[in-house]
């Protein structure tokens, strides 16, 4: 039972100190205070979105980061560096497609993104295996 409750710069701090302590090989506890931060914040793009790269960096569980990446653009529809690395971690070309197509309406501004997206997709276009 908590006593207070966090404010949302609490919530950058808890971030930032997780990933201070993954630097400092103590992903375990960088987990366990993600978890703490994700139940007092369900479902937030940021804390998902942390969570995804201590999986990749730290971890290279690549497979369960795409998950939260997926769920933490989903979560509010404008986290763009959850996108990017949904995009990015796609298994499978029907995966990537799919990511691709929800990249190009959601950002069609960022050059950037498109730019990886299109020639990614001109690859598999001309035959080149994902």
């Amino acid at each position: 039972m908590r006593l207070y409750h966090r404010t949302q710069d609490d919530k950058i701090n808890g971030i930032r100190r997780c990933f201070f302590e993954a630097k400092h090989s103590r992903v375990s506890l960088a987990l366990e205070r993600l978890r703490d931060l994700g139940d007092e914040f369900p479902g937030d793009p940021q804390v998902l979105y942390a969570e995804g790269l201590l999986r990749t960096d730290y971890l290279g569980q690549g497979v369960a980061a795409e998950e939260l990446f997926q769920r933490a653009f989903q979560a509010d529809g404008t986290h763009t560096s959850s996108l990017v690395n949904a995009v990015k971690f796609a298994r499978n070309e029907r995966e990537f497609r799919q990511w691709a197509d929800i990249a190009r309406r959601a950002k069609p501004d960022d050059r950037i993104l498109l730019q990886f997206v299109t020639n990614t997709l001109n690859g598999l276009d001309s035959g080149v295996a994902y």
